[in-house]
């Protein structure tokens, strides 16, 4: 009953355990502020390794495959008068999404989609969707 009447009435029983956490015992927790900056910096630096390791493993996918035995050679193609090339070669994709819930309320949505090489087994491209309905 306590905690229900002192979160009804605006009381904050987090910024008091956060505040007894840090006096008494010494925790150093920061605030919410700072956490959502250190996330976001977490969330970019996470995008960057990504986005060097996809071209990486693209890079080492297309010498994989045009050094294969039985290589046809690329397919060329033209976009916008410019001409391009693109190696034929195995890949597999794989997808799964998620619709979220609470209380019978839908408050989501998520799905993933990978490419994964079939020669250097290792991922290509990778797609994410995340949507908050709340």
């Amino acid at each position: 009953r306590i905690a229900k009447s002192s979160r009804d009435h605006g009381v904050g029983i987090i910024d008091k355990t956060v505040g007894f956490l840090s006096e008494s015992l010494g925790i150093k927790i920061p605030s919410p502020r700072n956490l959502m900056h250190i996330h976001e910096k977490v969330k970019v630096g996470i995008a960057t390794l990504q986005e060097k390791r996809e071209s990486e493993n693209l890079k080492e996918h297309n010498a994989a495959v045009r050094s294969a035995d039985g290589y046809e050679g690329d397919i060329e193609w033209e976009h916008d008068g410019k001409k391009c090339s693109t190696a034929q070669s195995p890949v597999a994709g794989d997808g799964h999404g998620n619709k979220r819930s609470f209380k019978n309320r839908h408050t989501g949505c998520q799905s993933a989609y990978v490419v994964t090489s079939g020669l250097t087994k290792k991922p290509l491209s990778l797609i994410h969707y995340n949507v908050s309905n709340q």
